[in-house]
C-alpha cells in the first residue's frame, strides 16, 4: 500500500514538472542581424545549458520566470527572463563588448608565401581581379611587372626604360607606375603599354587628392600649413570637410601674442621662432612632430572619413550631406598608425602596431568599435600590408634584403 502511494506520489511530480517547465526556442544574432554559433545559454535556476547552432538557434528547458543567460566572447552577456508564453522563437540580440574582445593570434602556420619564385625581391602589388596581382619586382639590372595568381605566373613584363618604385591605382580605376621623377600610366593587354607620362608635382597636386567624381563634381582632398590642416573640396571649391591640429593653433595664439611680428607669411617665420623663448621640446613634440592623421575613402558615393587624430568617424554623403559621426575612442590608440579598407568587402581596419607587432581591428561603422581583431604575434615589421577579399598581404624581406609576398586569412 505504501509502495503505491509513493508510485502515485512521484507520478503527480513528474506531471507537475513536465505542466511548468517548458521547452524554450529561440535564435540568437548580433548587431547586424547576422546568427551567432556557439553562443552558451544556461538556466541560471537548473544549470541547464544549450549551445546555439550554425543557424543561431537553441532549444532549453526552462519555466516561467527563470533567468536565462547569454554569453559568448566579445560579446556583452545578455539575462532574459522567461515569460509565460515563451515557447517558440525568442529573439536574442547580442552587442560587441570591446573589454572583452580577445585578439585572434595569427601565427607562422597560417601564413602562405605567395610568389611562385623564391628570390623575387617585390617592390609592390595590386589587385586586378579574384586571386590575381600585379606584382612589381627588382631585379640586379631590370625591373619587371607579372601577373599572377597564387601559384602561378601568367604573364611577364620586362621594364628597362624606367625605374618605378610602387603601383597606384586612380579613381578611375587606371594604374599608374610611381618612379623617382615622373608617373607612367599604365594599360596591360597582351602586351604592356604607356599611354601618359606626367610630373611628380601633377600627380601629387591633382590625381594623387582625386576622392570621388560623382554627377560630374569632383571631390578631392589636401593638407595645409606644413600638414596641421586638412580639407576635403569640391569642384566648385566648397570644403565640405575640414580638421586641423588644434595644439599648432594654440601655438600659433600664444606667439603671436607674445611677439607680435609683422612679417609672419603663412606661417614660415612660426617655424623659425628662438628656441629658447618657447623650449625646443615644447615645440618639437607639440608642433613640429604632431602628425594630423586623417584618412577619406570613397564607398558606394559615401565619403567616409577617419580622424584619428581627434578619434571621429564622419561618414559624408555626396554632394554634401552629412549622414553621421561617431566617436573612435575605444578603437583608436596611440599605436594605431593607419586605416586599410578592403576593397572587395568594403570592410574598414586599424593598424596599429607595438613593439613590432602589428594588429588589425576590424571596425564596425555604425558603432565606430571593433568587432574582430587579430594580432600578428607571427610576424614581426611587416610591410606594405594591404587587406585584399578578406585575406591580409605583406611584404617581409630575408636575410638577404630580398622582400617576399606572404598571406594569412582573415576569415
Amino acid at each position: 500500500m505504501n509502495m503505491m502511494r509513493s508510485l502515485i506520489t512521484i507520478f503527480f511530480l513528474f506531471i507537475t514538472a513536465s505542466i511548468f517547465s517548458q521547452k524554450i526556442n529561440g535564435i540568437v544574432k548580433d548587431e547586424k542581424g547576422l546568427p551567432l554559433f556557439g553562443v552558451n545559454v544556461i538556466n541560471q535556476s537548473s544549470k541547464v545549458g544549450a549551445t546555439t547552432d550554425r543557424l543561431g538557434r537553441f532549444v532549453i528547458s526552462a519555466e516561467s520566470k527563470e533567468i536565462l543567460k547569454f554569453s559568448f566572447i566579445g560579446k556583452k552577456n545578455v539575462f532574459y527572463t522567461v515569460k509565460g508564453s515563451d515557447t517558440l522563437n525568442i529573439n536574442i540580440q547580442m552587442k560587441s563588448d570591446l573589454t572583452q574582445l580577445t585578439p585572434f593570434v595569427v601565427d607562422g602556420e597560417r601564413i602562405k608565401k605567395v610568389s611562385v619564385k623564391t628570390m623575387d625581391n617585390i617592390l609592390d602589388y595590386h589587385s586586378i581581379g579574384e586571386n590575381t596581382l600585379l606584382i612589381l619586382k627588382k631585379s640586379k639590372n631590370y625591373y619587371q611587372l607579372t601577373i599572377e595568381g597564387i601559384d602561378t605566373i601568367y604573364k611577364t613584363f620586362e621594364i628597362s626604360s624606367f625605374k618605378p618604385k610602387s603601383i597606384f591605382q586612380d579613381v578611375f580605376g587606371n594604374l599608374h607606375l610611381i618612379c623617382k621623377d615622373s608617373i607612367r600610366q599604365i594599360y596591360i593587354d597582351s602586351l604592356l603599354f604607356v599611354p601618359y607620362t606626367i610630373s611628380r608635382s601633377d600627380f601629387e597636386g591633382i590625381i594623387k587628392r582625386l576622392l570621388l567624381v560623382s554627377d560630374s563634381i569632383a571631390y578631392k582632398y589636401a593638407f595645409f600649413n606644413y600638414n596641421k590642416k586638412y580639407q576635403i573640396r569640391n569642384t566648385y571649391n566648397d570644403v565640405l570637410y575640414e580638421a586641423y591640429d588644434q595644439k599648432s593653433e594654440e601655438f600659433i595664439t600664444a606667439f603671436l601674442n607674445q611677439k607680435p611680428m609683422t612679417t609672419l607669411r603663412k606661417n614660415v617665420s612660426l617655424l623659425r621662432i628662438p628656441r629658447d623663448q618657447f623650449g625646443y621640446r615644447t615645440l618639437y613634440l607639440q608642433v613640429l612632430n604632431r602628425d594630423l592623421q586623417v584618412q577619406t575613402f570613397a564607398v558606394n558615393n559615401l565619403l567616409i572619413t577617419f580622424n584619428l587624430y581627434n578619434d571621429t568617424l564622419i561618414v559624408h554623403k555626396t554632394p554634401s550631406k552629412v549622414i553621421f559621426k561617431k566617436g573612435l575612442k575605444s578603437l583608436v590608440n596611440k599605436s594605431t598608425k593607419k586605416i586599410i579598407l578592403d576593397k572587395v568587402n568594403n570592410e574598414f581596419y586599424a593598424y596599429s602596431i607595438k613593439n613590432g607587432i602589428v594588429t588589425l581591428d576590424k571596425i564596425d561603422l555604425q558603432s565606430g568599435t571593433s568587432i574582430e581583431s587579430y594580432k600578428l604575434s607571427g610576424i614581426s615589421f611587416p610591410e606594405n600590408l594591404k587587406i585584399i577579399d578578406g585575406w591580409a598581404y605583406y611584404l617581409k624581406s630575408n636575410k638577404k634584403g630580398i622582400h617576399g609576398l606572404y598571406r594569412f586569412s582573415l576569415r
